[in-house]
């Protein structure tokens, strides 16, 4: 069993907040994924995009209500991000830089790619700079 099929159950008997201030909700659904580098090698993009949509689909379906399922790659971290909150709150995530709002997955997971190609091919750990906005997708 791999690191995403480990997460995905795991999900499974998760149970959301939905209510309360945005970022508690936020912090409390908040799910990380780390990939080693044997993990990444192993893993193609398809891979990754099945598991963005499987882990939106078991959330969704705790719900009581519409909700707002974003994720994003943490650069600094070399970690997925994902967290849902409620629908109200679609224009206000719980971010304090910059973000970029894209509802493409593949944008998603081609710039985690990247992201990890590089912390695996260089001594670097990041290629991002502070300042640059967070890729950060919606569904």
């Amino acid at each position: 069993m791999n690191a995403l099929d480990n997460l995905i159950n795991k999900l499974d008997s998760f149970v959301p907040i939905q209510n309360g201030e945005v970022n508690k909700i936020a912090n409390e659904n908040l799910w990380l994924l780390f990939l080693t580098s044997a993990e990444y090698e192993a893993l193609d993009k398809t891979d990754l995009v099945t598991f963005i949509n499987q882990a939106y689909r078991l959330i969704a379906s705790k719900w009581d209500n519409s909700l707002v399922f974003y994720a994003w790659f943490d650069s600094m971290a070399g970690q997925l991000r994902f967290s849902s909150v409620p629908h109200k709150y679609r224009t206000n995530l719980p971010f304090s830089g910059k973000i970029k709002l894209t509802d493409n997955i593949d944008h998603l997971v081609d710039e985690m790619f990247n992201e990890y190609s590089d912390m695996y091919r260089d001594t670097s750990i990041c290629t991002a700079k502070f300042d640059d906005p967070i890729l950060v997708l919606i569904i």
